[in-house]
């Protein structure tokens, strides 16, 4: 009786084929999604970086006016003004870029008083009431993207 030997040893070539094109497969995927989300973080980083500056507007402003209130109450409803810090003070200025290809400008508007003393769009100017708009802009692609912010400052001190 002639014995044969069944077992073979060893993988086929179709089998290390197919194990590659598996594995290459998923590294392709792989490689997608980190993409992607690469591409994600970078344009939130201008996201973020706006909103970091315009949350430091508001807290110069607010500086601003715990210094003295005639730094803000000297300031003309309507027009627009930057911020600048020097010597760690805040300070109104005309410059507006912030740097990075970000710009921020603020105005102020007066505030008026109903017969109830609430604030309404006509009435008795509040002399101890002001209204602040402050803008981040910046480039993203080919647009112009703004983010803005409004809020009162009243004189407390």
């Amino acid at each position: 009786m002639i014995s044969k030997n069944t077992k073979t040893k060893g993988i086929s070539l179709i089998e290390v084929v197919v194990g590659l094109a598996i594995i290459g497969s998923a590294l392709v995927g792989l490689i997608s999604a980190y993409n992607a989300f690469l591409k994600t973080a970078l344009q939130n980083t201008k996201k973020i970086q706006s909103a970091y500056i315009l949350e430091e507007g508001v807290e110069a402003i607010r500086s601003i006016r715990d210094k003295s209130w005639s730094n803000i109450s000297g300031l003309a409803s309507g027009l627009s003004y930057g911020l600048s810090f020097t010597n760690s003070v805040w300070a109104t200025t005309t410059t507006q870029f912030v740097g990075d290809g970000f710009y921020r400008r603020f105005e102020v508007f007066d505030v008026y008083r109903d017969a109830n003393n609430d604030i309404a769009s006509s009435g008795t100017l509040s002399v101890g009431t002001k209204l602040f708009k402050v803008s981040v802009e910046y480039r993203e692609g080919v647009a112009t993207t703004t983010k803005s912010v409004s809020f009162y400052l009243a004189e407390i001190f």
